[in-house]
């Protein structure tokens, strides 16, 4: 009887913890910093060339094109993701570009937003990205997911981001 006690107190107090994270838990910034070993002009051409993004940007299936402006900013775009079985679809709204320097755009999902800039510069001939993004979830349950969610963000970005420079190196 003590063990049906204790059980019921701890799944209680886990699950009113799981929700006070949620409570504190609105928003979720990450910053990376990457060296790519390539210039700058090079880098940001192969990081817009649309035929290496499957190749490098984990899970991505394709792109669709929903509106373009000559300026890009306003350019909106839907990305098909594989997520474990499962279509994942955002739509990408470009905000901010500066050629060789900054590309910035905000994603909306059903269950989050987010906000991300990627910052290029030289670093005696090679590349320095430098990528921040603000994540909104925008319910309860995937703010207090977002603790559990972030180490598996962080690792994808990785991953991208390496295979990302082992392209870059080969590109023409």
């Amino acid at each position: 009887m003590k063990f049906v006690r204790y059980f019921v107190a701890f799944t209680i107090l886990a699950f009113l913890a799981f929700f006070i994270v949620g409570f504190f838990n609105k928003e979720v910034e990450t910053t990376y910093t990457y060296l790519i070993d390539a210039p700058v002009e090079k880098t940001w051409d192969a990081f817009h060339d649309d035929a290496l993004l499957p190749q490098w940007l984990t899970g991505l299936k394709r792109v669709e094109t929903v509106k373009e402006f000559p300026s890009m900013i306003g350019n909106k775009y839907k990305m098909y993701f594989d997520q474990n079985g499962s279509e994942l679809i955002l739509t990408e709204r470009i905000t901010a570009w500066e050629e060789n320097s900054l590309f910035e755009f905000v994603t909306t999902h059903e269950s989050m937003d987010t906000e991300n800039s990627y910052r290029f510069s030289d670093e005696n001939g090679k590349t320095k990205i430098e990528y921040y993004q603000m994540v909104r979830p925008k319910n309860y349950v995937m703010r207090s997911l977002m603790p559990l969610i972030k180490p598996t963000m962080r690792n994808q970005n990785e991953e991208s981001m390496k295979k990302f420079s082992a392209l870059v190196i080969s590109y023409e």
